[in-house]
C-alpha cells in the first residue's frame, strides 16, 4: 500500500486558520491530484491539518472531497482517506471532528438528495 500525505496547509492562500468555501476546496482538490488519487486503489491519504487550524467548513470539506466521496462510497472512502489532528491544539480538535463529520453528513445529503430528484423524473 502506497501512502500519501495532504499538508492542508499547501492549500492555504492567506494566514486565516479557517478551511471555507467550496471553490477553495475545488482548487485544493486539484493542488492535490485527487482525481488521480482516487482512481488508485492502492494509495491510502492522511489528512494532514497544520497546528492552527481552527475550522474546517463543510462547504470547504465537500469542494475538497464530494468527488472522492461520491466516486468512492462511505466505506471506501473511509478506508482511503485518515485524518490525522496531531497538530491541532487540544482544545479545538474535537470541532474539527465534528467539521469533519458535517462534511461527511452534506456529502451524504447531497447524494441522496440529487438520487431524490432524479426519482422523480424517471
Amino acid at each position: 500500500m502506497n501512502e500519501k500525505i495532504i499538508d492542508l496547509a499547501q492549500a492555504k492562500k492567506s494566514s486565516s486558520t479557517a478551511y471555507a468555501g467550496r471553490p477553495e476546496g475545488e482548487e485544493a482538490r486539484k493542488i492535490f491530484k485527487l482525481d488521480s488519487i482516487d482512481k488508485d486503489k492502492s494509495i491510502k491519504v492522511e489528512v494532514v491539518f497544520p497546528p492552527n487550524t481552527t475550522s474546517l467548513n463543510p462547504s470547504f470539506f465537500l469542494g475538497l472531497f464530494f468527488k472522492s466521496y461520491k466516486r468512492l462510497g462511505k466505506k471506501r472512502f473511509n478506508d482511503k482517506f485518515k485524518f490525522n489532528l496531531n497538530s491541532v491544539e487540544v482544545s479545538i480538535k474535537e470541532n474539527i471532528r465534528k467539521d469533519i463529520s458535517d462534511g461527511i453528513e452534506e456529502c451524504e445529503r447531497t447524494i441522496n438528495s440529487n438520487n431524490s430528484i432524479r426519482a422523480l423524473f424517471k
